[in-house]
């Protein structure tokens, strides 16, 4: 796995990490923008907020007439917008995938004692940026569209186009799913968004 170093600033910046980083920090606002909502908590460490990625982001992640694509048909996958709906589903392959999620991202995320509530109140605001297109959730799931494989990030970056997050629930290691999904992701972010360059963070 790729992890992205972070140099942290006050931790009175925050209160805390949220149990559930919200895999964002919802508390981290700089004017209209809700900068530490479209960051994961590889950024957000241990209360802090990444100082080289905080008000320097654009704003205008993508221009206001953007459509924003809504996912992606693979044979060996499907991406679509992670939904509130999907938070059991979520739930199971974010327990399961613990130890790699805190590897990924760096910090303490999922913490013990997870709950399913509290991955509830996660997706509401993942889905929200969504909506409010500040940051873009995505589910991996089987081709049958039920069993949840794994999560996407489209984030805002500042040295780039977009930066991406993603991981692939641990039961489904050692069959190629982590390099496929990559790859299949460099395609859709270019001809879908138009990005051509983009930070990658994820993998076995």
């Amino acid at each position: 796995m790729h992890k992205q170093s972070s140099a942290l600033t006050n931790s009175s910046f925050v209160d805390r990490l949220p149990p559930a980083m919200s895999r964002v920090n919802k508390q981290c606002r700089i004017g209209k923008q809700t900068i530490c909502s479209l960051l994961l908590v590889g950024i957000v460490l241990h209360g802090g907020c990444n100082s080289s990625l905080g008000p320097n982001v654009d704003s205008d992640f993508v221009p206001a007439e953007f459509p924003i694509p809504q996912g992606l048909v693979h044979e060996e996958f499907e991406l679509r917008p992670l939904k509130v709906s999907d938070a059991e589903a979520d739930y199971d392959a974010v327990l399961e995938s613990k130890v790699e999620l805190r590897a990924l991202l760096g910090g303490e995320w999922p913490p013990d004692g997870f709950t399913m509530e509290q991955n509830r109140s996660d997706l509401i605001v993942h889905q929200q940026a969504f909506r409010d297109r500040e940051s873009f959730t995505y589910t991996v799931t089987a081709t049958n569209g039920k069993r949840i494989l794994g999560c996407v990030y489209v984030l805002p970056a500042e040295d780039a186009d977009a930066q991406v997050y993603y991981w692939i629930r641990t039961s489904e290691h050692g069959r190629g799913l982590s390099e496929s999904l990559q790859m299949a992701l460099k395609d859709w972010l270019a001809s879908e968004w138009g990005f051509v360059q983009v930070e990658f963070h994820g993998g076995e």
